[in-house]
Order: structure tokens, then sequence, then C-alpha cells
């Protein structure tokens, strides 16, 4: 499961870079530009932990979604990853690092949301 959340975010970040990019508005333009930077130290902190605790994982080949909003896509993204999390591990660091890379998406959501 945790190579399905990294599958995830990797996904995340680069539709989120995509959007970065593309849109004409600077509140969008600056939330988006934070989470892709914030969002892959996030996840490296995941991976390594879990790593150091289970062992090496295989890392998935990404593959990009083409989405319509990405408002909606992240909010999405934040909803599965709260849903999943005890699927991810059952070592209580590595939960609080999952619970610290939900945050990266909350604190976007409410950017995209309610700073626009």
């Amino acid at each position: 499961m945790i190579e399905q959340l990294v599958a995830r975010v990797f996904s995340a970040r680069n539709v989120a870079h995509r959007e970065h990019l593309k849109t004409r508005s600077y509140a969008q333009h600056v939330a988006l530009g934070s989470f892709y930077e914030d969002v892959i130290g996030a996840i490296d902190s995941v991976i390594e932990a879990y790593q150091g605790r289970y062992g090496l994982i295989d890392i998935p080949k990404i593959e990009d979604p083409r989405i319509s909003n990405v408002v909606s896509y992240l909010k999405d993204e934040a909803e599965w990853i709260e849903a999943n999390r005890d699927k991810f591990a059952k070592c209580p660091a590595v939960l609080n690092l999952v619970d610290e890379l939900a945050a990266v998406y909350l604190r976007t959501n409410y950017k995209l949301i309610h700073l626009m």
C-alpha cells in the first residue's frame, strides 16, 4: 500500500507543477508552487522512515493523470490519504510522517479554496 501512496504523491506533485505553470491566478501559482516543493520533502521523509523500519520498497512507475480541476483533485487526494492512513504502516513514527504529508495537502487546499 505504501507504494500506491508514493505513486499518487509523485503524480500529484507533477500535476501541481504543471498547473502552477499554466495558471493565470497569482494566488494559485504561489499555492501550487509551495505544494510541489513541500510535498517532495514530506514524501521523502515518509519513504525513508518506512524503509528504515520495514526495508526497501519498489518505487512504482508514475502515471500522471490529466485533471480538469486541480482544487478538486488535491482535495480528493488528501481525503484518500486520510482514509487509507492506517493501511500504510503500523509504526507510529511513519504514521506521524504520513500525517505531516496530509497536512501539506490540507494547507494547499486552504490556500486554493479560501485565498483565491
